[in-house]
């Protein structure tokens, strides 16, 4: 190699960049598939687990069927949930009570839970490592970090939508960023209608007055008692159209009766996956939220796991071939069942983030096979992107009866007699500073 030798702690075969579901995924694969590489090869977290993460915490069908390949059993504390629920104003849209998720998980306990793993079955994890630099040099990558340097064949970043091999030149971002608001508030069980209906809550009211997201409200155990997760997507919105995501979320919570006065409000970006970027350079993969979200509903934990077994898969395949160029990733990343999914959530985040967000709830409302396959696809036992015929026909019968339709939408949301925040923090009039 061409690295100094006192330059380095050590040379590896991969070093992955990240201890999410991600970063976890990538390293429990690479020990399933190839132990001798995974031997050689190291995870950095510049964290220490457990640590706090902005999430739902929803773990779908489909994360569940994922763990479950890898012999992952879910251990930590966790809300039993029979169903979601769509929320427009006084308007609800149940899913298919088998469709989307089936328990809420505290994301740093499930976290903890899968860099342990990670750590028992023989992984090498150094946590409170911060990876600060990479330089590619003629036979492999030298990571800087906190702790000094790091040599390895091939590097991973699987560490978010601020990671340290996004902001390589190459890679992006491309796309605005976004923001997630959250709050952990205690619930009585009893009189929560969550708790008491085993549901997830998403509400797109706010949708009406310029978000591109919606709240949400989950149950959720905190030390074995009953909290309600509280949250905001504030959405992605261009340069002339910001939301002021903070005071919202705060005048949203108050409005249910959440008092904030001291309340810790946790905050962290979003960026959304765009098939239009490059995922991958040569020895260099991303994975996870470093390569985006779920552009239309934001769930990460299932991508996050299904990229990061890709990323395993391509680790061994260039491995054996001698071929670390990666020059087909990006590609794989796009016909996987993730990629397929994610580019029709895209296109319809196009749609429904705009002026067609009622149109497209109201044929949720209507169109019970289109409201089961939101949920099956989520859930992973349906896949969206082979129903495009499906998505059209609904939608093409739909606009048939468009208008009366709508107009029986918007009388049964009532949006009006709902606790709507005040029109003024309308988009353009409260500015992100």
């Amino acid at each position: 190699m061409s690295y100094p030798a006192d330059n380095i702690n050590n040379f590896n075969d991969v070093i992955i960049i990240g201890g999410g579901p991600a970063g976890c995924a990538t390293a429990l694969h690479l020990l399933r598939l190839d132990p001798q590489t995974a031997k050689h090869s190291i995870l950095l977290e510049k964290s220490f687990h457990p640590r706090q993460k902005v999430c739902g915490g929803a773990l779908t069908i489909n994360a569940e069927k994922l763990l479950a390949e890898l012999d992952i059993e879910v251990t930590v504390p966790q809300v039993p949930i029979h169903h979601s629920r769509f929320v427009y104003g006084r308007l609800n849209i149940d899913l298919a009570e088998d469709g989307v998720a089936k328990k809420v998980i505290r994301r740093s306990e499930f976290d903890t839970m899968l860099i342990n793993t990670v750590k028992d079955r023989g992984f090498k994890v150094l946590e409170g490592v911060k990876a600060i630099g990479v330089t590619r040099q003629a036979n492999g990558v030298l990571v800087h970090t906190n702790k000094g340097d790091f040599g390895a064949k091939a590097v991973v970043g699987a560490d978010g939508v601020g990671g340290l091999l996004r902001k390589t030149p190459g890679f992006g971002p491309r796309d605005r960023v976004s923001r997630l608001w959250m709050v952990e508030v205690p619930a009585d069980p009893e009189k929560t209608p969550i708790y008491r209906d085993r549901i997830m809550h998403v509400d797109f009211s706010y949708a009406s007055l310029g978000v591109k997201g919606y709240y949400w409200e989950f149950p959720c155990l905190i030390n074995g008692k009953p909290y309600t997760n509280r949250g905001l997507v504030e959405g992605t919105l261009d340069k002339k159209s910001r939301i002021d995501g903070k005071k919202l979320f705060c005048e949203i919570l108050e409005r249910r009766g959440v008092s904030v006065d001291g309340l810790p409000i946790l905050s962290h970006p979003l960026r959304p996956f765009n098939p239009k970027e490059t995922f991958s350079q040569p020895r260099l993969l991303l994975a996870g939220d470093a390569i985006g979200a779920d552009p239309l509903f934001s769930e990460g934990i299932s991508q996050a796991l299904s990229m990061g077994r890709l990323a395993a898969y391509t680790l061994v395949d260039g491995f054996k071939h001698n071929d670390l160029s990666f020059l087909n990733y990006t590609k794989q990343v796009l016909n996987s069942r993730v990629g397929r999914e994610m580019k029709v959530y895209m296109m319809l985040s196009k749609y429904v983030w705009g002026r067609l967000f009622e149109p497209f709830l109201s044929v949720l409302h209507a169109d019970t096979q289109m409201r089961d396959l939101f949920a099956y696809s989520y859930g992973g036992t349906k896949d969206i992107f082979r129903s495009k015929r499906l998505l059209a026909k609904a939608t093409a019968k739909h606009m048939l009866f468009l208008w009366p339709r709508l107009r029986r939408f918007r009388r049964l949301a009532d949006l009006q007699a709902s606790a709507l925040p005040d029109l003024s923090l309308k988009f353009g009039s409260v500015r992100n500073k």
